[in-house]
Order: C-alpha cells, then sequence, then structure tokens
C-alpha cells in the first residue's frame, strides 16, 4: 500500500509538472510578442530561459509611492494629455478673446519724394494721416464662442480631477494588496520551512522504524502544496507590482 501510494504520488506530480510545463512555454510564446530585434525582426525567447529568483524580488516603499504619486501631474502619461489639452484650449481662448477687442490704428505716411523735416513744415500736401477704428458687428457670435472654449477649459479641468483621484485610488489599492501580499509571503515563508522540519523529522523516525512510508509521503506532500502556494503569492506579488507601476505611469524596474 505504502509503494502504491508513493506511485501515485509520482504521477500526480508529473501530470501537475506536464501542465506548468504547458502553460511556461505558452507564457513564452506571449512574451516573444514583445521581443523584437533590429529592423523590426520577431525574436524568439530562448526555451533555456529561466525567470527571475523570487527571493530576489524586486520591492517598493511606502515614501516612493508617496513621491510619485506627488510627480503624477508631471510624470503620468494620461494626465499629460489633460495638461496639453489645456494649454490648447487656453490659446483657443486667447485667440477668441482678441476677435472681441476693438482695433484702432493710427495712419501716417508721406507724400512727396525726399520729404525734408528740417526745411518743410507739417502743413502742405506732402503727407497724409488718419485714424482706423474696428469693432466686431457679431459680438454675440463673439462672446458665445469664447463662453464655450471656458465651459470646455472647466470640463477638462474636472476630468483632470477625476482622473487624478482614479489614478491615486488605484494605487492605494495596489499598494494594500502588495502589503498583504507581502505578509502572505512572510507567513508561507515560515510554513515551507515548518513541513521541510517536519518531513526530516519523519524520515528520521522512518530510518529508526517508528513510521512509515505512508506518513513521510503526507509530510512531503504538504511540503509541496505550501511550497506551491508560496510560489503562488510571490508570482501574485510581482505582477501587483507591475501593476502599481502602470497605475503610477512609470515603467516597472
Amino acid at each position: 500500500i505504502d509503494t502504491l501510494e508513493a506511485y501515485i504520488q509520482v504521477q500526480t506530480r508529473q501530470t501537475q509538472w506536464l501542465e506548468a510545463d504547458m502553460l511556461l512555454k505558452n507564457e513564452a510564446l506571449k512574451l516573444s510578442n514583445f521581443l523584437w530585434y533590429e529592423n523590426d525582426i520577431p525574436l524568439e525567447l530562448d526555451e533555456n530561459t529561466q525567470p527571475k529568483d523570487f527571493l530576489l524580488r524586486n520591492t517598493i516603499s511606502a515614501d516612493s509611492i508617496r513621491r510619485q504619486l506627488e510627480r503624477l501631474p508631471e510624470t503620468h502619461p494620461e494626465l499629460l494629455r489633460y495638461r496639453y489639452k489645456l494649454a490648447e484650449l487656453d490659446v483657443e481662448r486667447k485667440l477668441k478673446a482678441e476677435k472681441l477687442r476693438p482695433v484702432l490704428r493710427v495712419e501716417y505716411g508721406m507724400l512727396a519724394p525726399g520729404f525734408d523735416y528740417g526745411n518743410a513744415g507739417l502743413i502742405g500736401d506732402n503727407y497724409k494721416w488718419g485714424i482706423n477704428f474696428k469693432y466686431p458687428v457679431f459680438v454675440r457670435d463673439a462672446r458665445g464662442d469664447l463662453a464655450l472654449t471656458k465651459i470646455k477649459m472647466e470640463t477638462t479641468r474636472y476630468d483632470q480631477q477625476l482622473k487624478t483621484l482614479q489614478i491615486s485610488n488605484k494605487v492605494a489599492v495596489q499598494e494594500n494588496y502588495l502589503r498583504t501580499l507581502d505578509t502572505q509571503i512572510g507567513i508561507f515563508g515560515s510554513a515551507v520551512e515548518n513541513y521541510r522540519a517536519l518531513l526530516d523529522a519523519e524520515t528520521t523516525r522512518l530510518e529508526l522504524g517508528e513510521s512509515s512510508v505512508f506518513l513521510v509521503n503526507r509530510r512531503e506532500v504538504f511540503l509541496i502544496d505550501a511550497g506551491l502556494k508560496l510560489v503562488d503569492y510571490e508570482t501574485k506579488y510581482q505582477k501587483a507590482l507591475a501593476e502599481l507601476a502602470h497605475a503610477m505611469g512609470v515603467i516597472a524596474q
């Protein structure tokens, strides 16, 4: 019975390994979509490429997140779009405001060639002068266009404030998720060590004739399951870290 139990565990792990290998190959193909060489030549991820060691995972501090939040209006692409839109509307507002202003031009021109200021007076037919005054007739239309532009600017500012709030909240959600995952990783890391200690102790008991292969197998199953759960939390942590960087509008390192 113990031998059969051990063989069943081997078969179970073999099927799990095949499934994990398939997922790894599929994800590698998806990743290859973003790998390009010069002259638009697509690249394929080498099959011997290994994922980064999770024990050396990247972390981010609360101070770093706070500093990045303070710089959102100057760094986040979505917020920069509103900033440029407001600058464009401001130019449009100034242009339409100019159309409401009256135009006053004073004209003065010499008519006689070789006019000498020292020898001739200003009275006579040697010069012309005049005043040109213009005022827009359709003031109502011009004022309406100006008011419409101001409304567009106000709407854009509201949209900018809303987007800033949404981004800040999204960053806060991801930060909370990261903190929780970090705690879970610490707990399961300790649990894995405890399961490994139990397996070692059970193996020692088996060698002394005080245990059985069945119990050793059960200890090993618990250890492997806990290790897989730890890897799952580590994977979620890395994904959450990338999502946090995306929410803040920066490139994940």
